[in-house]
């Protein structure tokens, strides 16, 4: 992206001109009259850079801007107003449309140079960032390459070890650090024979002595660089299968001198390993992974971190879900690590993440309906009988059991949430998308809603849950396991 051309939006020839004449020096150009001319530039030349005015025939900034926003072809490319409204309420609406920044007519050619080449930096940052990421995946996934773990395994562990560290006190940036850090703890791998690696039973002791070295060799591989990331992923490379007691290897360090990153990320891998399918073994029962992760405080694993990782088990199964949910949709084996969980249990976990995945979705909807012009039903959208979740509040609350101390509160959370993207899609129907934006903004009534039901979905189904461990019937399970 960072060849790609300035795309400059305008109706008035003479402000073309004068963007023209300030850009033209140092950058490729592409020219549209009007917010249709500019999708169309856009889907052609794909720009790095849009300067659009708001006040143009056909189709407005504001209409455009949505547009470009709904797509994800197209929502990361940053959009600069370039307006003669300078008033407030025109700014937020701008903002609340999606537009990154503001350059007010006349315009100044040092604020032009110095607006595109800002957000400019921030494009070649994000492609950079995006390449980063790129190569990461691709070393984790090459430390798997001769064995049958699926490239799933990786980023679900790694997100497990960023929830853990963040549970333990660490930095939000250091935790993000840890994250990309963690799918390449076994880089080393690669220096293994994959007979070993595909091995259907057990290693024999010269095979394990084999095996052991590919904690050093992704070490040796990961440490060449000085980039934090890379830094971090080299020790934990190394020191991932040392254990508490110091019975682990490559050198058989104990307690806090081994470092905490690997100590975290010990937990997430094993944790992990247990609950999904592999060559040698079955995955395990929920129940019983979470017995062994306990019994191993102390020995295997760091005691004070195992009392972080029971302490945040909820969130760590609702990622599990989520990934599993995305490799069974990817056609991966079985889901692997779904097996782990019961069917009920499943559901539940799985059911809170689709019922909250779905509603926060609504803003998606109609944004799209904005910039595609769609009609929408909007008796339908305001009953909080619309979505699944709807009927199924409803058999909770008729089953033959008592429902939870939460369902009446999530029922009118829900209920609340509906009404506002009612007035929403009335908004949308009426043309009057500008009102509609601001509504979907963050902090806006609408907002608030969709948090609030967030957080009363995550209550209800921690109580569901929390009933089903000391023994009470599943009364929710059967209902959303039959949408599957």
């Amino acid at each position: 992206m960072s060849n790609a051309p300035i795309l400059i939006v305008d109706d008035e020839p003479l402000n073309l001109d004068a963007l023209r004449h300030i850009l033209e020096q140092d950058h490729r150009l592409v020219v549209a009259r009007n917010g249709r001319e500019a999708l169309a530039a856009v889907a052609k030349h794909k720009p790095s850079l849009i300067l659009m005015d708001i006040q143009m025939p056909e189709m407005d900034g504001y209409d455009a801007c949505l547009a470009l926003k709904a797509d994800p072809a197209t929502e990361a490319i940053p959009v600069i107003f370039v307006t003669s409204l300078s008033e407030t309420w025109d700014e937020a609406t701008g903002f609340e449309c999606g537009a990154v920044d503001y350059i007010v007519k006349p315009v100044s050619p040092q604020v032009v140079r110095a607006r595109v080449r800002t957000h400019l930096s921030l494009v070649r940052a994000s492609d950079l960032e995006r390449s980063y990421r790129d190569a990461i995946y691709m070393l984790g996934r090459a430390g798997h390459f001769n064995d049958n773990d699926t490239g799933v395994h990786i980023w679900r562990m790694a997100a497990y070890a960023r929830e853990l560290a963040l549970a333990a006190g660490w930095h939000h940036d250091d935790c993000h650090n840890l994250e990309l850090a963690a799918p390449m703890h076994d880089t080393g791998k690669m220096g293994i024979p994959g007979s070993i690696l595909r091995k259907p039973g057990k290693l024999d002791a010269d095979e394990w002595q084999v095996m052991k070295t590919h904690a050093r060799i992704g070490y040796e591989i990961l440490r060449g660089s000085d980039a934090p990331v890379f830094r971090l992923a080299a020790e934990v490379a190394l020191r991932h299968h040392e254990k508490w007691d110091g019975s682990g290897y490559p050198d058989g360090l104990a307690g806090s001198a081994i470092p905490e990153s690997a100590r975290i990320v010990a937990i997430a891998d094993v944790f992990d390993a247990l609950t999904m399918r592999r060559p040698y073994k079955e995955p395990w029962p929920m129940a019983q992974v979470i017995a062994h992760m306990k019994q191993g405080a102390g020995n295997h694993f760091d005691p004070a971190l195992i009392a972080h990782f029971t302490a945040i088990l909820p969130r760590l199964l609702a990622i599990k879900a989520e990934w599993d949910a995305r490799e069974a949709a990817s056609g991966g084996a079985a889901a692997a690590g779904a097996e782990a969980a019961r069917p009920a249990e499943r559901a539940l976990v799985l059911s809170a993440k689709e019922v909250i995945h779905a509603h926060r979705e609504w803003k998606v909807r109609f944004q799209r309906a904005m910039a595609q012009r769609l009609r929408l039903n909007v008796e339908e959208i305001a009953s909080d009988q619309c979505c699944p979740f709807g009927k199924w509040l409803g058999c909770l609350g008729h089953g033959r059991r008592r429902p939870p101390a939460s369902h009446e509160d999530c029922a009118a959370l829900h209920r609340a949430f509906h009404a506002e993207a009612g007035r929403v899609a009335d908004l949308i129907n009426r043309g009057d998308f500008r009102t509609a934006a601001r509504m979907l903004a963050h902090g806006s009534v609408y907002a608030q809603a969709s948090d609030r039901l967030v957080a009363g979905v995550k209550v209800l189904f921690r109580e569901v849950q929390e009933g089903q461990a000391v023994g009470h019937e599943p009364a929710l399970a059967r209902p959303v396991a039959a949408r599957g």
